[in-house]
């Protein structure tokens, strides 16, 4: 919202120029009515109709891209996820607020320019023969303080873009944990099925047996969590660890996982064993954790043997096994507390296939399905996902996230390109006599290129260092949500602010050109 309201600020600030623009051409019409008995009151009420009635404008066609905008958006969406996100529909609240805004947006920036006008009086426009140069220029400095405010935002909104984009290239280098070369999942539910519990355990077994005589597979297992996106229970209670306040409540993912699981996945042991053919029922209840948890409940202690209790459960369980700690909910998350339980001792409905392949995991798909139908035709695959697959679904977010980043960054630098060749243009269009006059008097058209370009230019400086101080505060701000890279990434900066400078450049020397162009004596005679 933030970014939106930013490249919003632009465009009003290009409004508010143009008006201003306008109203200088109007002097006559507004002296006119004045002379006519229209009151100061009276002349702003109209000019901020017109405003408001710009804004209004505007705000119609915004919401006709936005549905448009939504729609595209959301056929990115993944459909494996898809009904866990929030439909993007353009309900009446949306459309309350588009109208709020631009009623707001056309007063507050149509308010300025009106002001100005209505100070207009009837002498001072019989008298703007000898007084309209120094009333030029004081309108363009207000416009170029506007322009240099434009210039700033749409460089933060660049470097913001920048920094985001470069956060999320690193992002796809952040080791999760686990391998997700060579990996394939396969979601089975069987308690959809109709499966009872020893009809569904059956199925487990069965499906291990047959999938792992596949030529090109190489280990396989169940698991009920898929990767990256954990079950986490609150509530873990820890032998000899009494919780004092609510605040206290240990919290940590739970996984219910069958036999070869961290082979499968590449997830080293640290300490102890891993779940065996006798950690059944009619055993103790074991579990292994990881060690974040180890490190954090049971610090400069040895794990093993400790017990801890999972919320809703009256049996403790005993810790056989310590392993790596690998990403749970989101990459590059901070550590957290994970508990692997037995599928032997925890009977589950609904589980995914790990399958690991020598290969490709694409060009052994098919033969896996293959297998899960000759158990059992009518037993749907509802989803199958690969390794990679889950990394860009992961990322999703934060893709959709930068692009969104980019195309507000892109925009506002259309917008404040666009408005800054329109005042270099209405510029050069009042400034047209003491161009003549400069040529008149030996100036050549180089020297009056350059003395345009460079008065334009100038703003655009401005604006830039006035931009970079703020992309460095922001930067700070959003440095949390950045990952390999650093607020102050001179990279990031120096990508922005070239690609500003160019296209603001070619914004000014368009106009310039122009100038340079213009016959002394049709200017000395129009003027």
């Amino acid at each position: 919202m933030a970014i939106v309201g930013l490249v919003l600020l632009i465009a009003c600030s290009n409004v508010a120029n143009l008006l201003l623009s306008r109203a200088a051409v109007r002097r006559q019409e507004i002296a006119v009515r004045m002379a006519l008995g229209a009151g100061r009151i009276r002349l702003i009420r109209q000019l901020l109709t017109e405003s408001v009635l710009l804004g209004l404008l505007g705000g119609v066609l915004g919401t006709l891209f936005g549905y448009g905008g939504c729609r595209f958006l959301w056929s990115f969406r993944p459909t494996e996820f898809a009904q866990n996100l929030a439909d993007l529909r353009i309900n009446a609240n949306v459309f309350v607020f588009a109208f709020a805004v631009s009623i707001l947006t056309g007063l507050l920036f149509g308010i300025v320019p009106a002001l100005r006008t209505s100070r207009s009086s009837v002498s001072e426009v019989l008298k703007e023969e000898t007084r309209s140069v120094g009333r030029s220029r004081g309108r363009i400095s207000l416009a170029n303080t506007l322009l240099a405010v434009q210039v700033a935002i749409s460089l933060v909104l660049l470097v913001v873009a920048a920094l985001f984009l470069r956060s999320i290239q690193h992002e796809y280098t952040i080791d999760p944990g686990f391998e997700t070369n060579h990996l394939a999942l396969f979601m089975i539910y069987p308690g959809q099925a109709g499966y009872d519990r020893t009809r569904t355990e059956q199925f487990y077994k069965q499906a291990r047996g047959r999938i792992a005589t596949v030529p090109g597979i190489s280990s396989l297992s169940w698991a009920s969590n898929l990767p990256l996106w954990g079950r986490k229970e609150t509530g873990v209670r820890i032998e000899g660890q009494e919780q004092r306040e609510k605040s206290d409540a240990i919290s940590a993912v739970v996984n219910t996982i069958d036999l070869n699981y961290f082979s499968t996945l590449g997830i080293p042991f640290r300490d102890g064993r891993d779940f065996t053919e006798d950690d059944r029922n009619i055993s103790g209840s074991v579990a292994i954790i990881n060690d974040a948890m180890a490190a954090r409940y049971w610090p400069n202690q040895n794990p093993l043997g400790k017990r801890l209790q999972l919320p809703r459960r009256k049996e403790f369980l005993q810790v056989v096994g310590v392993v790596k700690t690998t990403n749970y909910q989101t990459l590059g998350e901070a550590p957290q507390s994970c508990v692997y339980i037995p599928l032997r001792q925890n009977y589950s409905d609904a589980m995914i296939l790990y399958v690991r392949t020598e290969r490709d995991p694409s060009a052994t798909l098919a033969a896996v399905q293959g297998e899960i139908r000759n158990l059992d035709p009518g037993l749907a695959v509802e989803d199958i996902r690969t390794g990679t697959k889950v990394i860009d679904q992961a990322l999703w977010g934060a893709r959709i996230g930068v692009g969104l980043l980019g195309v507000f960054g892109l925009l506002a630098l259309g917008l404040a390109s666009v408005g800054l060749y329109g005042i270099m243009a209405y510029s050069v269009n009042q400034r047209r006599r003491e161009i003549g006059v400069r040529m008149a008097l030996g100036a050549g058209q180089g020297e009056v290129s350059l003395f345009i370009l460079r008065q334009g230019m100038t703003v655009v400086l401005s604006g830039v260092a006035l931009g970079v101080a703020l992309a460095f505060l922001l930067g700070r701000a959003l440095s949390r949500f950045l990952y390999g890279v650093s607020a102050s990434d001179p990279v990031s900066l120096g990508a922005a602010s070239l690609v500003l400078l160019l296209v603001a450049f070619v914004a000014c020397y368009l106009p310039a050109r122009s100038a340079s162009r213009v016959d002394p004596l049709v200017a000395l005679r129009d003027a």
